[in-house]
């Protein structure tokens, strides 16, 4: 089996690619990767005999896929509301348009989504609720998934993903309590506290991706599911922080992404359920935090934090 991975340099491919290579069955693992942010979460695989690395910017129109693949993972993606509010035009052709040029390079595609794209939404979202993208990031992904459901192909739409990963990432909220909490600052600002949020652990989501690549069987359409462990809200992070810390929370209100999943879909389906809790996570990247002493550039002189 010859599998496509990109993004695998990521907060999520570098923990998935290495689970890959452990499987007999695997011939190849090809990640395409922009490098964005650096390569050392996956340069110790470089010499790996089933490993192949491959520097490409997807979505611009001059690469197309050989189909050699025979599953294709399409995580690359230009993440978050802030970074897509600013660079509209690069997270279209690597949100949207990379996807297309994708989903046709091997007959089983699996595209990574978001539960962000639920948006406000009052009652528990299950894969036929209505979506409600509340930001940039959000419709480019919504358009993403349109175009793979069309295709038959599969869509996972994840939870706030957390846990420690090769190539961390701090601009996610639990994520970022936790290296708060191994580095400690006087005050946090944390907006719209009520709202809820579905959270998964990355090693889980790379669980259900590997579900997915390694199913024999076909799938009965549409292709889509949730993947999450627990629905929080903000406050509860907050409860939890409280007891590894002395943080001061400031407690701003505000409309913003508001919503709980179920995942029972894949549960009832192929027996599907995330293991690791939000306790799990925020105790690992509190130990991880600590030992690497990360400071994320969002720090100011004032040693606020913003969430």
């Amino acid at each position: 089996m010859r599998i496509l991975v990109t993004g695998g340099a990521g907060y999520l491919g570098s923990m998935l690619v290495p689970r890959l290579l452990q499987y007999e069955e695997v011939e190849k693992v090809i990640v395409m990767d922009r490098l964005m942010y650096g390569g050392d979460s996956i340069a110790p695989l470089l010499n790996h005999p089933k490993f192949l690395f491959q520097e490409v910017v997807l979505g611009d129109g001059w690469w197309e896929p050989d189909n050699s693949y025979d599953v294709t993972i399409h995580l690359a993606a230009l993440v978050g509301e802030e970074v897509c509010k600013h660079n509209k035009e690069e997270a279209y052709r690597t949100n949207f348009t990379s996807t297309v040029e994708l989903i046709n390079s091997a007959p089983k595609f699996i595209f990574a989504s978001t539960c962000s794209n639920y948006g406000v939404c009052t009652k528990m979202a299950d894969e036929t609720t209505e979506l409600d993208p509340q930001s940039y990031y959000a419709e480019t992904k919504v358009r993403a998934e349109l175009a793979v459901l069309e295709a038959n192909q599969i869509v996972l739409r994840f939870g706030t993903l957390c846990g420690m990963s090769a190539r961390m990432r701090y601009d996610l909220l639990l994520n970022e309590l936790a290296l708060a909490v191994a580095n400690p600052i006087p005050s946090f600002e944390i907006r719209n506290p009520k709202a809820w949020r579905p959270y998964l652990h990355v090693v889980d989501a790379c669980r259900a991706i590997e579900l997915m690549v390694f199913r024999k069987n076909g799938f009965t359409p549409p292709n889509v599911f949730n993947v999450a462990y627990s629905n929080v809200t903000k406050e509860y992070l907050m409860t939890l922080v409280r007891r590894m810390s002395t943080i001061h929370f400031d407690v701003r209100e505000g409309m913003e992404r508001d919503y709980k999943v179920t995942s029972q879909k894949i549960a009832k389906a192929f027996g599907f359920v995330a293991r690791k809790s939000i306790e799990d996570a925020l105790e690992e990247m509190r130990v991880g935090s600590s030992m690497t002493k990360y400071y994320d550039e969002r720090r100011n002189t004032n040693g606020w934090w913003r969430a």
